[in-house]
């Protein structure tokens, strides 16, 4: 297999290392137009300075940069910024952002009263967000019209608006909520209103007793330490090619064509990691890429510079400022570098960021890199008041470069992955365009593209290779007559300590019985709001009588369900349908789709699949115990965790090129690990062969949730579980009688 990574930034060096280690036999090259790696992330270090030329940190609570930090071997080298008070600079004035508000956002009363920053009226229109309800309408909306419905004018063009604005470098009235800041609608409708979902957050965060620390991130070598670890550390068969421009990418016969200055060169996959205007020279006339084209882009400016301690009259004070977009300057923000990051500046230095390029301002792209030295000068010395000149400057022009996620952006982008996915295999997509313009926003959409070829490639299975239940069997006990399923075991070991593996053999045998759905919905609770006491209690009413239904089947066993409210961000609800046969269970889903209640409820995953027993030690299907296992009755538990696995098959790990012995010896070894747990744990299996993405799902029943962990744990630390199992995603949650959906949706 041959892949080209077009772009070697922070984005494209992450693919390949996750790449390059996840598929060793893989050819893998990396072209890079530019003479240097990492694209943005540049660190100047000379004479006792690490100055950021690019961004100068991230986010800490977007871990994906973080573990790849950690994976590098630099985690020791990981520091917090330094925090301190935020300072706000209006109308020729420098003011504290009152305490205790995030981004702005009011969360305590006396703090936000007390603050001189904004008027009466202002503070008033804000505070009544507390009787407001949400937003209207269900579509994308403008981050701008969001925060003025819900905090007013005055606190958006005062507060808001300067400290959203810089992230995305972007006009507020035309950046997409939904695509940069979903996390403030989703509160809003948890909570009513935007304040109260805000107070509810920072009252949770008091109660956890985190301690405070600064939100950013930062290496003491310079976040291009990174990158000289990713490239130093690049697996053998990844080739990295600097001042490599790419003229054209293009597919035809299940073939990406690349030509670069060096001549055309065919792969298998590609993937793309650069900035939008870059896709005018790849699959040219291919009209579904012309949005990307023609995305949007902003313009910034830094200016660094470096001045004594001795040029301030007084200290300053926090660690910066941003500037509302009111103040006659150009600038846009400063931030001390000296005071938020002081392990990379001299003790007797002051080294300032001056940021130029608001919305609809063309002074970045219409002044020399000279005049905007002297531009950014004299606008900060007018408001800082120091003296003297600096001893150093440096400026970096980003011009056309932070990507605008304009209102209905994620629908445009999942209309392209769409045609992406339907027309060209093997192509993926990512960086600043797509899912967040933060370098571990890129970072993670690397690491989540070779999780998934990894699932991919692992499902791609030759026809003739065998299939057959050896999954995870957690606590119910043992068949009478025959070993327990899981995934797992210890096993016949050859002379260099592997299982034997002697080429495919008969397909075992394996008993089918009930047709099984997983389905997690999420509450429209916004829209929920909006009907009337009379519609909500007909909506309630028909649906109690649906699971009534439900209900009695289960108690004649013909058929068995069981509901979950869902712990976490996965959704609020989890239904678990068992009927006899498929139609019966599409019958089952239809009739929950036509309630009135499914209107609100909005499809987060399904799971599709059978109950399934495999028979290593023949035990007939009708065998009283074999049968309890195949047409269950669920146990009304205190708790459930589902999730789906899949067994590994890769060259020195193969599952299914494993001998019918080794197998069947090493699931008995590993069942006495699920033994320990039958009094305490109910398990069942079901396969989704030809049904679904995973191999298997395993649902756990028990009073006590600790007992999941320990379990999973122990699972996971046997030797062959490690080796052969591939755990999908974790659903947690409690059991919903008919009691709780009052409960639920009031």
């Amino acid at each position: 297999m041959k892949i080209a990574i077009i772009g070697g930034g922070l984005t494209g060096l992450s693919s390949a290392y996750y790449m390059g280690k996840a598929f060793p036999h893989w050819e893998i090259h990396v072209l890079e137009s530019s003479n240097r790696w990492g694209g943005k992330v540049q660190t100047k270090r000379h004479d006792g300075y690490v100055v950021e030329v690019g961004p100068d940190s991230y986010l800490a609570r977007k871990t994906a940069m973080t573990d790849l930090v950690k994976e590098l071997g630099l985690g020791d080298t990981l520091v917090r910024n330094a925090t301190g008070e935020s300072y706000i600079y209006h109308q020729g004035q420098m003011k504290p952002i009152p305490g205790g508000s995030i981004i702005g956002i009011p969360t305590e009363f006396l703090p936000f009263a007390m603050s001189s920053l904004l008027s009466w009226s202002g503070k008033i229109r804000a505070g009544l967000d507390i009787f407001k309800k949400p937003y209207p309408g269900n579509e994308d909306m403008s981050i701008d019209a969001f925060f003025r419905y819900h905090l007013g004018d005055e606190l958006v063009d005062v507060l808001i608006e300067p400290l959203l604005a810089g992230i995305y470098g972007g006009d507020l009235k035309r950046l997409s909520l939904l695509g940069t800041f979903p996390e403030f609608r989703q509160l809003e409708q948890k909570h009513g209103n935007l304040v109260k979902g805000m107070m509810a957050m920072q009252g949770m965060r008091k109660q956890s007793g985190a301690v405070t620390e600064g939100q950013f991130a930062q290496l003491t070598g310079g976040l291009e330490s990174l990158v000289d670890a990713l490239v130093e550390q690049m697996p053998k068969n990844v080739s990295l090619h600097t001042s490599t421009e790419v003229l054209e990418a293009s597919y035809a016969d299940k073939i990406y064509r690349v030509q670069t200055q060096n001549g055309t060169d065919s792969y298998d996959r590609l993937v793309i990691t650069t900035p939008p205007k870059a896709y005018e020279r790849f699959f040219v006339g291919d009209e579904q890429f012309e949005d990307l084209r023609h995305m949007e882009q902003s313009s910034c400016a830094i200016v660094i510079m470096s001045l004594p301690k001795s040029a301030f009259t007084k200290p300053l004070q926090g660690t910066g400022f941003v500037i509302t977009r009111s103040t006659e300057t150009p600038l846009t923000a400063c931030t001390y570098i000296s005071s938020k990051w002081p392990q990379t500046t001299p003790q007797d230095k002051v080294v300032l960021r001056v940021f130029l390029g608001k919305p609809t301002d063309s002074t970045v792209d219409t002044h020399s890199e000279e005049e905007l030295c002297e531009l950014a000068l004299s606008e900060i010395r007018n408001i800082l008041r120091f003296t003297g000149n600096p001893e150093w400057m440096e400026v970096v022009r980003l011009q056309k470069s932070m990507p605008q996620y304009e209102v209905g952006h994620k629908d445009r982008i999942a209309t392209i992955m769409d045609h992406v996915v339907q027309n060209y295999p093997g192509l993926a997509l990512i960086g600043t365009p797509f899912k967040g313009v933060g370098m571990p926003d890129g970072i993670k959409q690397a690491y989540e593209l070779v999780e998934a070829w990894k699932k991919e490639t692992k499902e791609v299975v030759p026809m003739d290779t065998h299939i057959e239940s050896n999954h995870g069997h957690h606590g119910a006990g043992p068949l009478e007559g025959r070993p327990e399923s899981h995934h797992g075991h210890h096993g016949v070991l050859s002379v260099e300590g592997r299982p034997e593996i002697t080429g495919l053999e008969k397909v075992p045998e394996t008993y089918e019985g009930w047709f099984s759905l997983h389905a997690n919905y999420s509450i429209n609770f916004e829209k929920w709001r909006t009907w009337s006491a009379e519609q909500q209690s007909e909506a309630l009413q028909s649906f109690k009588d649906f699971i009534g239904n439900l209900e009695r089947a289960h108690e004649a066993h013909t058929s068995s369900y069981a509901m979950y409210q869902i712990n976490g961000h996965k959704g609020d609800i989890m239904f678990w349908f068992l009927q006899p046969s498929l139609q019966e269970l599409n019958e089952v889903e239809l009739q929950l789709k036509k309630l009135p209640i499914f209107s609100v409820l909005q499809p987060e995953s399904s799971f599709v699949s059978v109950i399934e027993v495999s028979n290593y030690v023949k035990s007939p299907k009708d065998h009283p115990k074999v049968q309890a296992r195949l047409y269950p009755k669920i146990p009304r538990l205190a708790c459930m965790c589902f999730y789906p696995m899949a067994k590994q098959r890769n060259l020195t790990d193969n599952w299914y090129m494993l001998d019918r012995q080794s197998r069947g010896k090493m699931m008995r070894s590993h069942g006495q690990i699920g033994k320990k747990y039958e009094d305490t744990i109910k398990e069942f299996t079901t396969g989704a062969f030809g049904m679904d993405d995973w191999e298997w799902g395993i649902t756990l029943m028990s009073d006590d949730p600790i007992q999941f962990k320990k379990i999973v744990n122990e699972m996971r630390f046997d030797e062959v579980s490690a080796r052969f199992g591939i755990f999908g995603p974790f659903t947690i949650g409690t059991i919903l009688d008919m009691n709780g959906i009052d409960h639920l949706f009031f």
